[in-house]
């Protein structure tokens, strides 16, 4: 029995930073294919990007992402220019600054050309935005799986992605559009920021609420809440130290967040030919 399509791990990458010597993996990205032509088309086409963290991208001009050969082979490194050849970012930011999605635009033949074992969430088929994710009753205490490659752990051999997860801990203030935040109660830490969050099939529901079937797409780790306490001098009364802990709280943005970001794309390029069609 699995409760996690196989194919959406294929879809998560590791992200890092060229050293001189070897490279630093500090994130975890995944691809998502974004529609481009009108729902009723024939033949659905869509432009393909790699999502992360605005923070992940901030100030890099490039950077490294790992994927693995299709066999046994070890996994791969590929080169990702932040900046075009006038050093202006070929990455697009979200237009709020408290909104922690950056976007790539990617070309996925250049994966299959090289024989890459990879997958990507298509907006029409493995996400779920806030819209719909009302249509479906999704509430706290839901279970969600948390995809990415916490602490650098990216494999030794090849790519292994690592899967956590937790129920949802609040989401009501995200439906109301009081913020732009899913709350869920797991554990993460560095590496896991830009990696997604999907929900867990759960059949099983109480009275007057339904099962959930399948496994959707619903956001992209932003970071956690942090619990703070503050060590106070007997003598003075004063603050000497504080001390920050993580709360055991992960924070999402929704995937309407990553889709309000490629709009922006297309408002400055124009809508591109997709690289990919419907798996």
């Amino acid at each position: 029995m699995a409760l996690l399509n196989p194919q959406y791990m294929n879809a998560v990458v590791a992200l890092g930073i060229p050293k001189k010597s070897s490279e630093q993996w500090v994130a975890s990205g995944f691809i998502y294919g974004h529609r481009i032509t009108h729902h009723r088309a024939k033949n659905q086409k869509y432009r393909m990007y790699l999502v992360s963290n605005r923070h992940v991208f901030e100030g890099q001009t490039k950077m490294i992402a790992r994927f693995n050969p299709r066999g046994r082979a070890y996994a791969r490194k590929f080169h990702i220019n932040l900046e075009d050849q006038n050093g202006t970012p070929i990455w697009v930011p979200h237009p709020k600054p408290e909104i922690d999605v950056g976007v790539i635009p990617i070309d996925i033949n250049v994966l299959r050309n090289e024989k890459i074992q990879f997958s990507y969430f298509l907006s029409t088929d493995h996400a779920a935005d806030i819209k719909k994710l009302r249509s479906l009753g999704i509430q706290e205490g839901d279970p969600t799986f948390i995809l990415g490659f916490p602490m650098g752990l990216v494999g030794n051999k090849r790519n292994a992605v690592m899967v956590r997860g937790g129920p949802i801990a609040r989401i009501q203030d995200t439906y109301i559009k009081l913020s732009d935040n899913i709350i869920v109660d797991t554990l993460i830490f560095p590496g896991n920021s830009g990696g997604p969050v999907v929900t867990r099939p759960e059949v099983t529901a109480i009275k007057g609420t339904q099962g959930q079937g399948a496994s959707y797409l619903i956001g992209i780790v932003s970071g956690y809440l942090p619990y703070t306490d503050v060590a106070v001098s007997q003598q003075t009364g004063n603050p000497r130290i504080t001390f920050e802990e993580n709360s055991g709280l992960a924070t999402a943005h929704p995937i309407d967040c990553v889709n309000e970001t490629i709009r922006i794309d297309f408002k400055n390029e124009g809508i591109k030919i997709g690289q990919a069609n419907r798996q």
